[in-house]
């Protein structure tokens, strides 16, 4: 599965083709400046410097000249999922982004856009989130060193059809009670900032009901957020949560690129894979975008809500979405962990 996790956007970023990624952590003053700020853990600097270079990119005119000049209608690129993707062999972050359009056309964006093009991107970014992202005062020098360094690229492609997949170590049932919403997975034990006891769960497993079980005992759905599509659930158990995730949400920082993880579901019961992208704007949570993170198709039907433990023991996503698994890309698709806690007011 492994060797499959690290394919999941392959076949996409090796259409952009370049040069091979460079240790981004050294490309300057202003990234060995970041690198410092995470502690020296390269793997986690590198990803974050990337990220930054490509959240400039992706809203400077360089780019939106390179869109026109390919043909890409320029007005949908707001409805497109935009994912920063690592590829398997060469240590490159580049930019994959989905489209919902008919046409199966696949668009090749490969751009050098000048230094005064990348401050205004990041500019424009930052405009969009509702607090400073982390590191923001170096964004533009990020960005320029970055590119300096290594060129980036992007790819566009359509959208593949995803379905709504219906961790503590003993997996918690979650039933709706009414309706056919069928069965989830609960994704954490936690305490919200009213001191009440509970367990995070999908939305949309859970639906619109009020009252439900969780592993058997019965709970109270006392918060919703659409926009992570997640809910809190009062509910007093006697299972173990054990000590999985005990650092909590990952929060205002990135995953390693192919971080391993592990989550447990209903389903599909407990599994290893890696992480395989991040949505553009991570880690910045707000309130009106759901930020999500990916990994091969792994979750199946009734694992919706299943935590996403990475393997030094955060808690990084819940079970969203899966495509088919011969679908291109091929992924699962799980809400950014933090978001849900900060959406739904949740202690950490």
């Amino acid at each position: 599965m492994l060797l499959e996790a690290r394919m999941s956007f392959d076949s996409l970023t090796t259409l952009i083709g370049g040069q091979d990624g460079i240790d981004l952590e050294t490309a300057g003053p202003a990234c060995r400046a970041l690198a410092a700020g995470t502690g020296e853990d390269t793997q986690r600097a590198r990803a974050l410097i990337a990220t930054m270079a490509l959240q400039a990119l992706a809203h400077s005119p360089a780019f939106q000249r390179a869109l026109t000049a390919r043909g890409f209608p320029f007005h949908e690129l707001a409805r497109t999922e935009q994912i920063v993707a690592l590829r398997s062999v060469n240590r490159r972050y580049d930019l994959v982004m989905l489209h919902s359009l008919r046409d199966e056309q696949t668009w090749v964006i490969d751009i050098k856009p000048s230094s005064s093009d990348l401050i205004e991107g990041w500019l424009n970014f930052t405009d969009l989130l509702e607090a400073p992202p982390p590191f923001h005062t170096l964004g533009p020098l990020i960005a320029i060193e970055a590119f300096a360094g290594q060129p980036f690229g992007a790819v566009i492609a359509q959208r593949p059809t995803t379905s709504a997949v219906n961790a503590p170590p003993s997996v918690w049932k979650v039933d709706p009670l009414t309706g056919s919403y069928g069965d989830s997975t609960a994704g954490v034990a936690a305490i919200d900032k009213k001191k009440r006891s509970g367990v995070t769960a999908a939305l949309h497993a859970v639906g619109s009901n009020k009252h439900v079980t969780v592993d058997g005992v019965s709970g109270t759905v006392v918060r919703r957020n659409k926009v992570s599509d997640s809910c809190f659930i009062e509910v007093t158990t006697t299972a173990n949560p054990g000590s999985k995730g005990a650092k909590g949400p990952l929060a205002n920082k990135l995953p390693r690129g192919n971080q391993g993880a592990e989550y447990e579901g209903l389903t599909t019961g407990l599994n290893s894979t890696n992480v395989t992208g991040w949505d553009l704007a991570a880690p910045n949570v707000t309130k009106y975008n759901q930020l999500k993170i990916y990994t091969p198709p792994i979750t199946d039907q009734g694992d919706s809500g299943a935590a996403l433990i990475s393997d030094d023991d955060y808690i990084v996503g819940f079970a969203l979405e899966v495509t088919g698994r011969n679908a291109t890309p091929a992924y699962s698709s799980w809400v950014w962990a933090h978001s849900v806690y900060e959406l739904l007011d949740l202690e950490y």
